[in-house]
């Protein structure tokens, strides 16, 4: 035999269970939607990097092609 609680206490763990499962889906989502952003923010980064756009750039360095060349 296996004991249970009385029904109007087995009603009340119901609802939690179906709170928490609620939380636990939300926190699911908005870990989705956190790595979507990441992905986003490092391709921004990367394609901000690769236009010098990063960090000042100045305007005495020779540019790209003449490095290139040597």
């Amino acid at each position: 035999m296996l004991p249970l609680p009385p029904l109007c206490e087995q009603k009340k763990i119901n609802q939690m269970v179906k709170k928490i499962f609620h939380y636990v889906d939300d926190v699911e989502n908005n870990k989705q939607c956190v790595f979507e952003m990441e992905q986003l923010i490092r391709s921004k980064i990367l394609d901000l990097a690769i236009r010098g756009k990063l960090v000042p750039q100045n305007q005495d360095d020779e540019p790209a092609s003449v490095l290139l060349e040597r």
